[in-house]
């Protein structure tokens, strides 16, 4: 019997990303960031384009788990894996010298557990990311979709050239709301856009359907975002339904669905 007041020993990283990668069927991985990369691509894929990457230290790995397995949790058994089949943990990603807190590969994802984080921070960082980056393969697992969805951006808006532009954009003013976007980021490319809507609505639902009942194109992004995740397996419409956000679906029929998942996933270019 456990007495009072005495907790367990911590599970060592190698045993919990262990378990994460045997309770989800994907690979959770830290370590050599060369070794990042799932079958049947090869030790070329890890190679990020045009970014630095660093192996995360040993001391900043459990609470990046801790983020990973919180995020797991919000989805069905079994649909992480059927998009991604891998989640790999760095100590810090930069492109073109601008840090990143994460990307993802044709079929993984890559998070930053930054040596300057403190723990609490590494966690949150985490959870965000698995949001933010799984959303970029869900949205392109359907290439008609990556359109639609930047159909909804205002004309005439310009979006950064390249990532470390993009990168700069989190550090200026929000834009109106008015445009549809619910941060300087999402502002920065129609992917990152999308990123913003999947981490905020699996995050803060609260807030996302406050301004959805606010703003009428905010409510048919927040519907478009839904019913994407929905096409590759219904299961997701019983999650967004428990986050208060599957109503904006029926509210917004008209405003264009998300194309049927095509079964595949769509490189990016």
């Amino acid at each position: 019997m456990l007495a009072h007041g005495n907790k367990p020993p911590p599970e060592p990283p190698e045993e919990h990303a262990a378990r994460l990668s045997r309770e989800h069927g994907l690979i959770v991985k830290f370590g050599a960031p060369s070794g990042f990369y799932t079958p049947p691509y090869g030790p070329s894929d890890a190679l990020i384009k045009d970014a630095e990457v660093e192996a995360a230290q040993p001391n900043q790995i459990s609470p990046a788990l801790d983020g990973i397995e919180e995020s797991l949790a919000q989805y069905p058994a079994g649909f992480v894996a059927s998009v991604a089949h891998g989640i790999f943990i760095v100590g810090r990603l930069r492109f073109q010298g601008a840090d990143a807190g994460g990307t993802y590969g044709p079929v993984w994802l890559v998070l930053v557990a930054s040596p300057v984080m403190d723990p609490p921070t590494i966690r949150w960082n985490s959870l965000l990311a698995v949001h933010h980056e799984l959303s970029s393969l869900v949205l392109r697992r359907n290439p008609e979709n990556y359109f639609r969805w930047a159909a909804f951006s205002p004309v005439g808006w310009q979006f950064a050239p390249d990532a470390k532009s993009a990168l700069a954009r989190a550090d200026e003013s929000v834009p109106p709301l008015l445009t549809g976007f619910l941060s300087a980021y999402g502002g920065s490319t129609p992917e990152n856009d999308f990123n913003v809507y999947a981490e905020k609505m699996f995050t803060e639902p609260r807030n996302v359907a406050y301004l959805a009942h606010e703003y009428p194109l905010i409510a048919r992004k927040v519907a478009f975002v839904a019913a994407t995740y929905a096409a590759i397996d219904p299961r997701l419409t019983h999650t967004f339904r428990s986050l208060g956000l599957w109503e904006f679906v029926s509210l917004t029929a008209d405003s264009g669905a998300a194309a049927s998942d095509s079964g595949a996933p769509w490189s990016s270019p």
